[in-house]
Order: structure tokens, then sequence, then C-alpha cells
């Protein structure tokens, strides 16, 4: 044995763990090296809170563009902070859906669970601070009504979708602009934690209907107590532009 792999069990005794920073064991590496090599100019994000992804994007080394969508007003303030500093970086206070309407979304403790869907218990008693506190009056349009791909003149767009069990309507309302785009980054539940949303088997048929592959995997969301998995992030692409 090794002593690179003496040192690894030994720091797992401490619940420390080391991979290895490389297209086989990590998904971080992964996502930046689908970003460098498919040359993405401009990653939509939706559903960006507190800029959370963004942020993890230029930690990664991402320079290009990204325009994020958060509804939510208070977080919208702190996304807004840090966008004004980075020129390259947008931003709008508004939520994606399937149609222009005016929905109330629910507050949740921890911000990052709020939805306009219904909270399952499952959720609650997985995370506590999931657990609804207010709610808000939120603007929703169609992505594909407020993102013109040609007068923007961007070539290699990324979409990110994390909007708690809405995704559906997301890609609904981004059905326009698909199959243009280069690949796609969404939430996916293995159980419901929202009511009426649909789980990730129905999400992937729904996508490799606009001719998108399932690329890669990342774990989410899971039962601390267990382990088990309740969400994970999908990476697909464009079965069409991927390979442009």
């Amino acid at each position: 044995m090794t002593f690179k792999n003496n040192l690894k069990f030994f720091l797992r005794n401490f619940g420390i763990d080391i991979n290895r920073y490389n297209i086989n064991e990590s998904f971080d590496y992964r996502l930046q090296n689908y970003l460098n090599s498919m040359k993405i100019d401009l990653v939509i994000d939706v559903g960006a809170n507190n800029g959370q992804y963004g942020e993890s994007l230029r930690k990664l080394g991402y320079k290009e563009n990204i325009l994020s969508f958060e509804p939510l007003e208070k977080e919208y303030k702190t996304l807004k902070t840090k966008t004004n500093k980075d020129n390259k970086w947008k931003c709008l206070n508004l939520g994606l859906g399937d149609r222009d309407e005016i929905k109330s979304i629910n507050i949740a403790e921890n911000s990052v669970s709020s939805s306009i869907m219904e909270i399952l218990d499952e959720h609650i008693n997985a995370n506590e601070s999931s657990k609804y506190i207010s709610n808000q009056s939120i603007q929703l349009k169609r992505l594909d009504q407020v993102f013109n791909l040609q007068k923007e003149n961007y070539e290699k767009v990324f979409l990110k979708i994390d909007t708690q069990g809405y995704e559906e309507k997301v890609i609904d309302g981004s059905s326009n602009l698909l199959d243009n785009f280069i690949g796609i980054q969404i939430e996916l539940s293995v159980e419901r934690m929202y009511e009426n949303q649909l789980l990730y088997i129905d999400i992937i048929k729904k996508l490799n209907s606009y001719n998108y592959d399932l690329w890669d995997l990342k774990r989410g969301f899971h039962n601390p107590k267990t382990g088990q998995i309740y969400q994970f992030d999908g990476i697909f692409f464009n079965r069409k532009n991927a390979k442009k």
C-alpha cells in the first residue's frame, strides 16, 4: 500500500476524504472541462438564489458570461451586489415558468428550498430548515419570451435549472430555445420533495425528446441520517450541437 493510500485511509478516521481532481473522480473538474471544451460563452442560471452557482463557476475558472434569474427580493439584492462587481455577470429579478403570470412563491427558512410548489413532509423531515415561513408574489415569464438568442449574439449557451420542483415548467417555457442550446444542468428528484413535481425519469424523457442526452451526475440533497438520496444534478448535452 502506497504512502498516499495510507494517508487517505488515515484521514478518513477524522471524517476527511481526499479524491484526485481529474475527469474520473471530480464532478467539478468535469463541469470545468465541459464548459471549456465546448466553448460555452453564456451560462443561464435559473434559480440563482444568492448567486452560489455563479460564484462556483468563477472559482472553476469560467470567465465568460452569466445571466442569473432570481425572483425572491432579499436574495436578489444579495445577488445584485455580487453581479455589480463582475462585468460579465448580469441578473434579473424574475422567475421563469411556462407562461407570463403572477404567482405566489413559498419562502423557506433556509431560502434555498423556496418553491412555488407545496413542500412535502419527506423534505422537511430530512431538513427541518426547509419548512416554509412566508410567501411572496413574483413575476413569471417564459425564458424564450425574455431571451432572444439571435439578438444577444451568443453561440454556445448552457442552461442551469434549480427551481425546487418547478423544473418542468422552466423547460416548457424554454422550448423555442432548446434546439439551439448546447447543454443543461438540472436538479432531478428521485423522491417527490414537492407536490405534483415530475420525478427524474420523466424529466430525462422530456429532455430526450428535445435531443438532449444524459452525460453526468452529481449527488445532491439526501437524508443525513440514512444517506438515502433524494435529488441529484444531471448534465445533459444536445446530441446535435455538442458535437460541433
